[in-house]
């Protein structure tokens, strides 16, 4: 996983990016610099809790002087009584009574609660008494925190299978008070210092069973506002910080469907979900996460006042219209100029349409936005290749051929170029980020 630290006013204010990996697989023998939460870089790891069924995975076995923070997973969500997520296309598709180490409780809806109570708190270890009031793994995790002071601990609410409650937690004001006062209370009564929420996903993305509405874009932003609402009371209480964090999406769809602007200003940072770009569902193999740094991912997590997602919206063989959104910022912005070869057009708005060019010629468009002050600030550029007159010359794609990065195919009457090697994967359906770029139509 890739990490992004973003701003909230009263913490701090960084940009860096550090792979997190599972437990599992993150704490093998080798040179590591051991990790010191005064660093201002995190090295964070997630534990799977389920990974003491299929793995043997043990809380005490992890080597924490490589960590500063360790994200436990799952937490569930509340609803009636049941948590758990019973769509058939997920990994555990069935529902459970809510639970605490004692027992059944009568929690109301969006509490959060222990997704397995014997693992989590009331299995005995090697060395725990039968009537403490918590064993089971958070007691390790106490007991690891108690030899490594620097070490923090993460509850992990909602996941890829347990999102399902997240919309309606969020879209009802009771709900998200229960959800954020159940937060501080498990923090309190199980020793963890800060809560992470992974919803998978707002408005759309998840689950197919999933819960979701478009209002989820807005409801998610008053979630976190709550909770973090309520941890600054219990800091001011209990004098300790409680930390906020969330996991994301990296895909424009997830910016598109969150406040991320809002959201910044109101966790301690963001930890962005590069991977699984590529994996078991398909017919061949690839990384799973990106091997280098995309520069344009900037523009959608740090505030700019630059114009960004430039995108063409229509061209003919003479023609090409262009949009792109306003600044991030929010700053007053006087006009835009796009610039391609050694001319420039300014415009008002978010769109221009730029005449007079010639057939079949690639043109580089920079969107740029001038302030109230006069100050330029360059926008990312969109290269485009004009329509030619003639019919297109591009062969055909063919789902057993393979294509290496730059080649060009017709498919449905448009052009894709294929960014890196591939073979099977059909032009049309391929996403955002994925191997084909749409480049035009055909003439």
């Amino acid at each position: 996983m890739k990490i992004v630290l973003i701003n909230k006013s009263k913490k701090f204010f960084v940009f860096s990016f550090i792979f997190v990996m599972l437990l599992s697989l993150s704490f093998a023998n080798g040179e590591v610099a051991k990790a010191s939460s005064q660093k201002s870089y995190k090295i964070i790891a997630y534990y799977p809790s389920w990974g003491y069924y299929g793995r043997d995975w043990q809380v005490w076995e992890m080597d924490v002087s490589k960590v500063s923070h360790i994200n436990y997973a799952f937490a569930y969500i509340c609803w009636e009584g049941r948590h758990g997520n019973p769509d058939p296309t997920g990994t555990n598709p069935q529902t459970w009574s809510c639970q605490n180490e004692n027992g059944m409780i009568d929690a109301p809806n969006g509490t959060i609660v222990m997704g397995d109570p014997w693992i989590w708190a009331q299995k005995s270890n090697p060395g725990d008494v039968w009537d403490e009031p918590i064993r089971g793994n958070f007691k390790q995790l106490l007991k690891l925190k108690k030899s490594h002071p620097h070490l923090k601990t993460f509850i992990s609410v909602g996941g890829w299978a347990w999102s399902n409650r997240f919309s309606d937690v969020a879209a009802q004001p009771a709900a998200r008070e229960n959800f954020a006062a159940s937060a501080v209370e498990f923090l309190r009564k199980y020793g963890f210092d800060f809560v992470d929420l992974d919803w998978e996903y707002p408005v759309s993305g998840g689950l197919p069973g999933n819960s979701t509405r478009p209002e989820d874009k807005r409801n998610y932003t008053l979630l976190l506002q709550e909770v973090r609402k309520k941890l600054d009371v219990a800091e001011a209480k209990d004098g300790k910080e409680y930390l906020l964090t969330i996991a994301s999406g990296a895909s424009q769809d997830y910016v598109s469907n969150t406040e991320l602007d809002k959201i910044a200003q109101t966790v301690d940072w963001i930890n962005i979900m590069t991977y699984d770009f590529n994996g078991g569902w398909q017919s061949i193999s690839a990384h799973n996460a990106p091997l280098f740094y995309d520069p344009e991912y900037k523009e959608a997590w740090i505030p700019s006042s630059a114009p960004v997602n430039v995108r063409v919206t229509g061209k003919t063989a003479t023609s090409v219209s262009l949009a792109w959104d306003a600044p991030s910022s929010g700053a007053n912005i006087a006009e835009y100029l796009v610039s391609f070869e050694n001319r420039s057009i300014s415009v008002k708005e978010t769109s221009a349409e730029i005449g007079g060019l010639k057939p079949g010629t690639y043109y580089s468009f920079t969107v740029s936005a001038k302030d109230a002050d006069g100050k330029l600030h360059a926008g990312p550029t969109v290269e485009v290749e004009e329509n030619s007159d003639q019919a297109c010359s591009y062969d055909e794609w063919k789902e057993t051929s393979a294509y290496t990065g730059g080649e060009r195919v017709r498919f449905n009457g448009k052009v894709y170029e294929a960014k890196w090697w591939t073979k099977g994967d059909r032009p049309d359906q391929s996403g955002w980020w994925a191997v084909w770029r749409l480049i035009g139509g055909c003439e």
